[in-house]
């Protein structure tokens, strides 16, 4: 015998508890991870797309401190008022005499004020005047280089637009207006590079960004151009998540179109560092776990062998084994009981010889005072010949259905089939259908394929016998008794109903009876409906046995289930 069977299976069991628990950890924890990435991802998201607005603000609210700062000094409005104006020759002669009339200061004109806007923003890339009069466009750059150029303006181009993409670039578009006249003279145009947009998706890793104007001309996209086309023609949300499997924050400021946006795969993601560190904290919480689960198992286990060693000993046949107890547990008390046991054992073991003999000397005496059913049974068939002989049938009929009973009752197995017990009952019956001439009848109705069923002996008799001894009318001559017996729908058992019209009971005594039969109390002397069920129950279950009914306005139904087994 195995005395680690116990120990292993104890063992294998905690570890499977604990994996699990590790398991279900782990993954509440990855769970949880991915939860708060995803919920930061998205959060970075948005952030980014407001960003790029405020950037768009920023750089607008620059370009309108541009234009603001033209009009603060009166030479450089004066001097850009010329230069858009007039023609070269004469801007270049009003430019030296008002340089000659303030006697060699600084003259501050429309050089100075392009070379001091760049100092405004370090992603302002060109600052350029375009001139409504004379088809001059004028271009400064932070290096300091100007590039001019003459072509047919279209002021149409510009009419209410403030703010034009060009390669990349976001260009905002100020009027330049004489501040003597309030006429409109040219345009300043200040661009800005799309690098700060470019930052801005830098520092928030997986969200790219989209940045174009309300005609489609894109100011900032590194990949995924055509979708511009989609988000410009699609305005819900959620029609574009759903179709390119992304996230999306988008934003409308001035005259542009922000779209943030992040792939649904990309978000959540755990790096491979919070992997390792997860693993190796599930594998540290198992260790740990089987650590002390193994300890208090091996503990058991050792007290548990202790107990067996103990039975062994006990089966070998010595009594005088004692298991030591700390009252710590349930494996104390069974050490305690099993002490007990083996002092009662032996206590017991003494007084039963002596009371076997006994036994066996009262059993002898019995026997000899008793009757010997052999000598009975032969002793009635030699009447029934002899009432034969002599002309009277019904008493020899009588007889043989006498000694059939008392037959079956001494001499036949316990196990017979439903034909055997019935047939035993039928003579029974006749015996009572003799004595109550014209006033009892009955009937059984049992199906051949019935009749080999398997049942214990003499549990049909004695609810017949019961039906004698409490329900026959006696004053009346419609005392009819019936025996049917049929199979339930399950096919697996078997019911024979005992139907009568006789006395019955009321509905409180039959609910007490079938009490009765449930309860647990055990009862002897009894060869009643209770004895019969008891029998039952002890040979196929609790789920077997014997119910009573109300027949009807008159009589008892008493229902035997039994299970319909082979052999």
């Amino acid at each position: 015998m195995d005395k680690l069977k116990v120990y292993k299976k104890l063992i294998i069991t905690y570890t499977m508890v604990i994996l699990w628990i590790v398991l279900i950890l782990e993954g509440y924890f990855i769970m949880s991870i991915r939860r708060e990435r995803r919920k930061r991802d998205l959060e970075y998201n948005q952030s980014m797309c407001q960003n790029a607005a405020d950037y768009v603000e920023e750089i607008a609210t620059v370009a309108s401190d541009v234009q603001y700062g033209l009009y603060q000094n009166k030479t450089q409005i004066q001097d850009v008022v010329w230069f858009l104006t007039l023609d070269l020759e004469g801007y270049f002669r009003k430019k030296f005499e008002a340089y000659a009339k303030d006697n060699g200061v600084v003259y501050q004109g429309i050089d100075y004020f392009a070379k001091d806007a760049f100092r405004y923003s370090k992603n302002m890339t060109d600052i350029t005047f375009v001139s409504l009069a004379s088809n001059k466009i004028c271009t400064y750059y932070p290096n300091g280089d100007m590039k001019t150029d003459v072509y047919g303006y279209d002021a149409n181009l510009d009419k209410g637009v403030s703010i034009q993409i060009r390669n990349d670039s976001i260009i905002f578009l100020k009027e330049i207006c004489d501040p003597n006249t309030f006429q409109k003279v040219g345009i300043l145009k200040i661009s800005f590079n799309s690098k700060g947009f470019s930052e801005l998706e830098g520092n928030y890793g997986r969200s790219a960004l989209m940045v174009y104007a309300d005609n489609g001309d894109i100011a900032y996209c590194k990949e995924n151009e055509e979708w511009v086309k989609q988000f410009k023609k699609i305005g819900e949300n959620s029609v574009l998540e759903k179709k390119y499997h992304i996230y999306i924050d988008r934003v409308r400021t001035r005259e542009l179109n922000i779209v943030a946006y992040v792939k649904k795969g990309q978000t959540g993601k755990i790096p491979i560092v919070v992997w390792i560190m997860l693993l190796f904290m599930g594998i540290g919480l198992f260790s740990v776990g089987m650590y002390f689960v193994n300890r208090k198992i091996r503990h058991l286990s050792n007290r548990l062998e202790l107990i067996l060693n103990g039975m062994e000993r006990v089966m070998e046949g010595d009594l005088t084994v004692r298991l030591a107890v700390k009252k710590e547990d349930e494996l104390d008390i069974i050490a305690d009981n099993f002490n007990i046991m083996c002092e009662n054992l032996d206590s017991y073991i003494q007084k039963s010889y002596l009371a076997e003999i006994e036994q066996k000397n009262a059993e002898m005496n019995v026997l000899q005072s008793q009757i010997n059913p052999h000598f009975l049974y032969n002793t009635l068939e030699a009447i029934r010949m002899k009432a034969i002989c002599n002309g009277d049938k019904e008493v020899g009929k009588m007889l043989y259905g006498l000694a059939v009973v008392f037959r079956s009752q001494v001499k036949d197995e316990n196990v017979v089939n439903v034909a055997r017990e019935l047939y035993y009952c039928k003579k029974y019956l006749e015996l009572f259908e003799f004595r109550y001439q014209n006033k009892f009848q009955f009937m059984i109705d049992c199906p051949e394929q019935y009749a080999v069923i398997p049942v214990i002996k003499f549990i049909v008799q004695p609810i017949v016998e019961n039906y004698f001894a409490h329900g026959i009318r006696l004053q009346e001559e419609d005392n009819y008794l019936e025996i049917k017996v049929r199979q339930e729908e399950n096919n697996k058992t078997l019911r024979i109903e005992v139907r009568d019209n006789g006395i019955g009971m009321t509905e409180e005594q039959i609910n007490a009876k079938n009490t009765e039969l449930r309860g647990k109390v055990s009862r002897t002397g009894s060869i009643g409906i209770l004895n019969v069920h008891r029998r039952i129950v002890a040979a196929y279950g609790d789920d077997y046995g014997v119910d009573l009914k109300k027949n009807g306005e008159q009589g008892l139904l008493v229902t035997l289930r039994i299970p319909i087994q082979e052999g």
